[in-house]
């Protein structure tokens, strides 16, 4: 386990010096300074099951990021899903449930490519936050989970200031243990349109 530990903070050393050595050397690139804004959707499993299938609900996000460097931007999201969320005694209600966090990104093309603007955007994405689930405290599931994740993005811009995007990623998102209850949900797609300036 400590191992495990060593190895977690190693690896999160070495992907900070290699971003700020990036940043020092690098070219100038056109994310320093620009602010990004994206409008996405996905799904999340709820945390009920009928006939031993998980059921997903969509999920909003708004995330707004700026270009601290030349290869690195920063950020924060905001988002809603509403779950139908199962009691103790197997009553199911809807709950609002609100979701936030913050946002690092980290930009692969200005490495490659030297350009003013670009159409294509190809980045690294980690992202670390919560949501809040306000339920009743005899519900399985009730309280703040935390959720994170690393994964790859892209984006293509068909006009100058707006286009769409894409984000593959691994982590958690939902894990629920009550009795033999397990709910485990490791993999998210989202997509949707996205805004530079």
């Amino acid at each position: 386990m400590k191992t495990r530990k060593i190895i977690k903070f190693s690896a999160a050393v070495l992907l900070i010096n290699c971003v700020f050595v990036m940043n020092i050397y690098g070219q100038k690139s056109y994310i320093k300074d620009r602010w990004n804004i994206k409008a996405g959707y996905s799904r999340y499993v709820t945390g009920v099951r009928i006939n031993n299938k998980e059921e997903t609900t969509g999920h909003y996000r708004i995330e707004g990021n700026y270009g601290l460097f030349n290869h690195l931007e920063t950020g924060i999201y905001l988002g809603y899903s509403n779950h139908e969320i199962m009691g103790t005694e197997l009553s199911r209600e809807n709950y609002s449930v609100p979701f936030y966090g913050v946002s690092l990104n980290i930009h692969i093309l200005p490495l490659l490519i030297e350009k003013k603007d670009f159409r294509f955007d190809l980045y690294a994405a980690v992202k670390y936050g919560g949501r809040y689930i306000t339920t009743p405290s005899n519900y399985s599931i009730h309280g703040h989970y935390n959720e994170y994740g690393i994964g790859i993005g892209f984006a293509f811009y068909f006009l100058r200031n707006a286009g769409i995007f894409a984000e593959y990623s691994y982590g958690k998102y939902h894990f629920i243990e009550v009795g033999d209850f397990t709910i485990k949900d490791k993999n998210k797609l989202r997509y949707g349109v996205s805004f530079k300036f």
